[in-house]
């Protein structure tokens, strides 16, 4: 597994995934019938998505730590809707600003820019960013006629091609999809996140409702979700996390920890504007 895997995996687990590691598929539908009420026999009613709005702009800041050194920040971004190729988009946006060692350990690029399709809300392009997040170091553009993902590196000039389903998000707006969801206790998500040139298909549901401490905003209420993630049909199971999202109206990501095999890496908000 190279570091830029590991990174963009860890950054994957840290905001969408939940509060226990990977668990069985069928455990989770257990449980979620359990949260739900439902008789044991009977099948689960299907999610039905009725999608609330994101705010105009935010712009959320992130204390970091790794191995309980303080490493510096990640900011998160909705720079609002804009056009992109005659398509009316949401421009999404995360700049990592730490230490030089972090960077080096993780390979991080310092800054990461998607565009979600405002009406199918499905990702149609990422971006990443090196030199202070001035110089475009690649790119992948997401054809839903063709089924593909082209990913280009204006340095080395190298191209991948990968076929991809019919409705597809990455990291970045695959975090504001999850916040637009109106999530009730044992709710059920299902969605194909793209990240390194790979297709992750990703299982969750609402599993508790509890209270995060947060330095500048004091104790929150905050929904905490359990992950299923695959990668070509294999649990990923080497790397877990727990995350904590506000029940507050627009959601956010309140609190984080990655347990990676390199340390762990916490994340906790420190300004929501």
């Amino acid at each position: 597994m190279n570091k830029d895997f590991i990174f963009i995996e860890c950054l994957l687990l840290c905001f969408l995934l939940g509060c226990k590691s990977v668990v069985q598929k069928e455990d989770l539908i257990f449980q979620a019938r359990q949260i739900k009420g439902s008789e044991p026999g009977k099948s689960l009613k299907p999610f039905v998505s009725d999608f609330s709005s994101l705010p105009n702009k935010e712009k959320l800041v992130y204390k970091a730590t790794f191995l309980g050194l303080s490493i510096g920040k990640f900011i998160i971004m909705n720079n609002g809707k804009r056009m992109l190729n005659g398509q009316e988009v949401y421009c999404f946006e995360l700049t990592v600003k730490t230490l030089p060692f972090f960077s080096i350990l993780f390979k991080t690029k310092n800054r990461y820019v998607s565009y979600m399709d405002a009406q199918k809300l499905v990702i149609l392009r990422h971006e990443e960013y090196i030199k202070g997040g001035t110089f475009l170091e690649s790119a992948v553009d997401f054809d839903y006629n063709f089924y593909t993902a082209k990913y280009k590196n204006f340095i080395d000039q190298k191209e991948i091609v990968v076929k991809i389903p019919d409705k597809l998000l990455d990291v970045l707006s695959g975090i504001y999809y999850l916040r637009m969801l109106p999530l009730e206790l044992g709710d059920t998500v299902d969605i194909n996140i793209y990240a390194d040139q790979k297709i992750y298909n990703y299982t969750g549901f609402l599993s508790a409702k509890t209270e995060v401490n947060l330095p500048n905003y004091g104790k929150q209420e905050a929904y905490c979700f359990e992950p299923y993630l695959f990668l070509d049909g294999t649990q990923i199971k080497n790397i877990s996390a727990e995350t904590f999202f506000s029940t507050a109206n627009p959601s956010k990501t309140l609190r984080a920890t990655l347990k990676t095999l390199l340390g762990n890496v916490n994340v906790l908000l420190m300004k929501g504007y």
